[in-house]
Formats: C-alpha cells, sequence, structure tokens
C-alpha cells in the first residue's frame, strides 16, 4: 500500500532519482521500496488514480525536506521496475513490450490497487487481442479476470475454457488465484457446456431438414449397389457423408468448439471410409458439401454460449429443494416408536 509515513525509510536522503521521472516542476515524489525517487505531478497523479487523488486531497503526505518544501513524499510498497513501467502509461514514455504473461499481471494488480483506469483498459485490449496469452494462458487468465474484476477479458477466457473445457487446470494457478476459483464458477462451465450440446445439435437437424439445403447424395462409389435385374442403382445415403456427421456429433461432447467446416474432420473420415470418390466430394474446388457446410456452421455459431438465466433458475432449483428437506427434517432420539 502507499504510505505517508516520516520515518527514515520515507525520506528520499539516501535514494537515487530516476533517470526519466525526474521533472524541474514536480510537487510529488513517489518512493519505492528500493529507494528509487521518482519526481511527478500532483495534479497527473491525482487525475488518473482515485486513491493518490484521496491521499493528496485529505493533506497527510509528509513534504520533503531534502529536495524542495513544496514536494510530497507517497512511500510505496512496488519497486523501481514496476513503478517506472506504470508511469509509462500515465505519460508520454514508450511502454514496455510484453513478451511473457507476468509483467502484464503486475500492472494489472497496481492498477488495481491504486484504481488506474488507463492502465486496467489499456492491458485489458492487449489481452483480448494477443491469442497466444488467451489460448495458451486462459485458464489463469480466468481466474485474474476474476480476482481484478476485468469483466471483459472474464467474458473472453470464459468462452475458451467453454470451448475447450480439458484446459481448465488448476495447476496454472497461483495460491492467490486458486482462491477465487470457485466450485460454483466450475458448475457454471459444466452446466453451460451441458445446455449448449442440445441446441448445437437441434441446430444441426434444422439445417438438415431445410427443404432448399436438401442435396441429393453424389454418385459416388459408396452408394452402388447392383440390382436384382444386374443393373447398378444408388443408396439413399451417401455413407461417407453420414460419417462426418457422426463424427461431428461425437466431437462436440468433447470438444464443443469444434467446427463442422474443420478440414481434419473431412480427414478423419476419408481415412475409414471405403468410397473411392470422396476425396473429390470432401476437398473438390467447390466440394459437393461446401454449401451446405458453410450453412451448418454458421447456424451453429449463432448458437449461445452462456445461458446465466438458466443457470439462476436452476440454482434457485436447488436452494427450494434444500429448504424443502431442512424443513422436513425430523429429530429422534433413543426410544422413540
Amino acid at each position: 500500500m502507499a504510505s505517508s509515513s516520516t520515518d527514515a525509510s520515507s525520506n528520499p536522503d539516501s535514494s537515487s532519482i530516476s533517470p526519466i521521472f525526474q521533472f524541474s516542476d514536480a510537487d510529488l515524489i513517489i518512493q519505492t521500496s528500493d529507494k528509487i525517487a521518482f519526481k511527478v505531478h500532483r495534479s497527473i497523479m491525482s487525475l488518473v488514480s482515485r486513491v493518490f487523488r484521496d491521499m493528496l486531497s485529505l493533506n497527510v503526505i509528509p513534504q520533503s525536506s531534502t529536495y524542495s518544501s513544496h514536494q510530497n513524499i507517497v512511500n510505496v510498497s512496488e519497486d523501481s521496475a514496476s513503478m517506472d513501467a506504470t508511469l509509462r502509461f500515465i505519460y508520454p514514455f514508450p511502454r514496455p513490450v510484453f513478451r511473457t504473461l507476468e509483467p502484464i499481471i503486475i500492472l494489472l494488480e497496481i492498477a488495481d490497487k491504486y484504481d488506474i483506469s488507463i492502465i486496467t483498459s489499456t492491458l485489458q485490449t492487449l489481452l483480448l487481442s494477443e491469442t497466444d496469452f488467451l489460448e495458451n494462458s486462459s485458464s489463469r487468465l480466468y481466474a485474474i479476470a476474476k480476482r481484478l474484476q476485468l469483466l471483459r477479458l472474464e467474458r473472453a477466457t470464459e468462452l475458451i475454457l467453454l470451448r475447450h473445457p480439458h484446459i481448465l487446470s488448476v495447476k496454472d494457478f497461483t495460491a492467490d488465484e486458486q482462491d477465487v476459483i470457485t466450485v460454483d464458477d466450475v458448475r457454471k462451465l459444466e452446466f453451460y457446456r451441458a445446455q449448449r450440446i442440445p441446441d448445437v445439435l437441434a441446430a444441426l437437424n434444422e439445417c438438415l431438414n431445410e427443404d432448399d439445403l436438401l442435396l441429393e447424395p453424389p454418385p459416388c462409389a459408396c452408394r452402388r449397389k447392383r440390382s436384382q435385374n444386374g443393373g447398378l442403382e444408388y443408396q439413399d445415403e451417401c455413407l461417407a457423408w453420414s460419417a462426418l456427421l457422426n463424427l461431428y456429433r461425437n466431437k462436440i461432447e468433447d470438444e464443443p468448439g469444434t467446427d463442422i467446416l474443420d478440414p481434419s474432420l473431412r480427414e478423419e473420415v476419408i481415412r475409414y471410409t471405403s468410397c473411392r470418390d470422396i476425396f473429390e466430394y470432401f476437398f473438390g474446388e467447390e466440394y459437393m458439401y461446401a454449401g451446405l457446410l458453410r450453412h451448418i456452421s454458421q447456424r451453429v455459431k449463432e448458437v449461445p454460449w452462456t445461458y446465466s438465466a438458466e443457470y439462476e433458475e436452476k440454482k434457485k432449483r436447488e436452494r427450494d429443494e434444500s429448504a424443502r428437506v431442512r424443513a422436513s427434517a425430523v429429530f429422534t432420539y433413543e426410544g422413540d416408536a
């Protein structure tokens, strides 16, 4: 926490001055845990940080006895590297380049502590635009978003965890982050997935039954059979197409984010179907089922991922049932009939 103490540790006599943040008209000194003094401006810090504004408005911060009588001193627990990076989001200096997640988390925690919204907003936007951070650290970012109440980041990571349920792993969390993820969070994600799967299957069936999208199956080898009079006739169903639909239905049970347009699904079907013509119909320039697959993909994307109202209703039913059971509880004793 920021401190306005007047002990020796808050006196900048023994401090070095930041090589960048040493404005000649500064009227506020921020002294870090490693004794680096940042000479900045009360007005700017009050504008960007509610915490600094409140401290400065209460006029409880001691004045410097070293630099100038009009300069107040704030002793903070952050080190100079963290404070330097923080101030670069407030003043027009080059900002850090983030190659790992940890520096971002440190700055988000500082922004939360001092209520610096420009840092919170900027770093949330950065994380939402960086696919590597989102995909590789989604479990941890979900916990961080909940702990620091970063609603945009929470929604984004929640969607990733819904699409890929197997990546929610507590081993990625720090101790602070483990305390944030609750049983209710896990149950909510499981409920959302369970609700969405039948909706996806219903959307798939609706697409397959739309009259203007019904396909005449291709005249491929897997449909040919000999008629009783020795001629060739075709079965109603393309075996490879049926196999693709069944594979997709099974995949979304484990990986709800599976897209029916994913070429790997068709590649898998090709590996275990005997139709010699299937490659042409599944991977041609304008393959036979392209339009229908695109339509199914778009329709499935329209199915919601979250079911907040339904989940709250489910919890209400559970609470009501729990209350009913408790109300019917009877205490019995030895000798009771």
